[in-house]
Parts: structure tokens; sequence; C-alpha cells
């Protein structure tokens, strides 16, 4: 029998190409504005990490007893927040040495893309099952950039190896959130609808990031490079 982990990834397998497509447009040329930007877009998402598990948590909680995913989620929801914990302010650390204005970031409206992949989950953590929250979670923590890409940007931006210490640390970590994650999934007894849920999300999750990872590459124009965003 197939593994629940197997499953999601098969589906992810069809999806992620696009968005390793996006980031080689991104970062085909490396500049200095367009990896704050990045920055920028990680703290969007960021901040919203652990206010969106805090959610589920609840959620799970208010599910009847019967409901044996929601209680299993509650530990790995709450082992999550602990691990998130701080890393919004990590990546505004890492604006700020890499050029960036901290204050201003956090004036600037977010983007559409990242109100949409965060909001959705708010959507389907009430209004379906928080497990939808599981698909959301093994994309961000399964695609980090890679060493090698960011150690690329750094020698052609000449920007300081500080402001990539947050996307380092998450390369090496997430290699074991991703076992973690599997583990739980594969040990929650899900149902055809949790099961087409946390799919769905994920899939989301990666068609948001490739939105937002274009945008990035489109990063060109003389209004968006001095500062002005929409």
């Amino acid at each position: 029998m197939t593994s629940e982990s197997t499953l999601l990834q098969l589906k992810l397998d069809h999806a992620v190409p696009a968005l390793a497509s996006a980031s080689r447009r991104a970062w085909a040329r490396p500049d200095a504005d367009r990896f704050r930007e990045f920055l920028a877009v990680c703290h969007m998402a960021t901040r919203a990490t652990v206010p969106l598990l805090e959610f589920a948590v609840a959620e799970c909680r208010a599910r009847p007893a019967a409901d044996e995913v929601a209680a299993r989620l509650v530990p790995f929801y709450l082992a999550q927040i602990e691990e998130e914990r701080g890393h919004d302010a990590a990546v505004l650390d890492d604006f700020a040495v890499a050029g960036g204005d901290p204050s201003a970031l956090l004036r600037r409206v977010p983007r559409p893309e990242i109100a949409a992949l965060v909001g959705a989950q708010y959507y389907w953590v009430r209004h379906s099952h928080p497990v939808a929250l599981v698909g959301h979670v093994a994309v961000l923590e399964g695609y980090p950039p890679p060493p090698a890409v960011l150690e690329r940007i750094r020698l052609a931006t000449g920007l300081p190896a500080a402001c990539f210490r947050t996307l380092a640390a998450h390369a090496e970590l997430d290699r074991h959130h991703r076992k973690e994650l599997a583990e739980v999934l594969d040990s929650l007894p899900l149902d055809d609808r949790c099961r087409s849920l946390v799919g769905v999300a994920a899939l989301h999750a990666v068609q948001m990031l490739v939105a937002s990872v274009d945008r990035l590459a489109r990063l060109d124009t003389l209004q968006e490079r001095t500062g002005t965003h929409e």
C-alpha cells in the first residue's frame, strides 16, 4: 500500500518543476535589489506562520473527540510553533543586513500572492479540516533555496554572508523537517476527503510560490527597484 507521504510527493512531483523554472528565471542574473525583495517576500510569508499554526491548533481542539486526525495533529503543530517562533524576526534582521529598511517593509502592503498563499489555508483549516495545513507546510519546508544557489547569489551580489543566515539555516533544518513531516503524515488515518485536501492545499502553495517567484523575476522596472512596491 502506498504511504500518504508518497502519494503527496507524487502529486508535488508534477507541480514543483514549475517552481524550479521560475527560480531559474529569477536568479539568472542575481542582483542585490532582487535578493532584498526576495527577503521581503520571505518575511511576508514567515510572519504568518506561527499565527496560522496557532489557529490550526485551536481548530483541531474544537473538533469532536472522535476526530483522530485532528487529535494527532495538535502535538505536531505545537512543535512546529516552537520551531518557527522568531524566524520572522530573523528574516527581518537579514533584510536589514542586506541594506533594506525594516520599518518600511513592515509598512508595506503584503503581496497578493502571499495573502492568497496564507489566506487559503485559513479558509481550509476553518471550513474544511485543519489537516490542510500539512500540505502547506510540506511545500514551504520541502523546497528551500539550495545552498549552492545562495552562494552564487552571494558571490554575484557582494552582499555580506550574514544576510543569508536564516535561508542557509532553513536549507539545513528543513531536511530534518521533511522526514519528520512524512512520518506524521504517514501516521494519520486519512479518509479520501482529508487526503484530497492535503493535496489541494499543497498544490495551491506551489502555485502561489510560482506566482511570487515569477513576479520576482520581473523585478526590473525603475519604480520597483527604487523601493515603490505595489
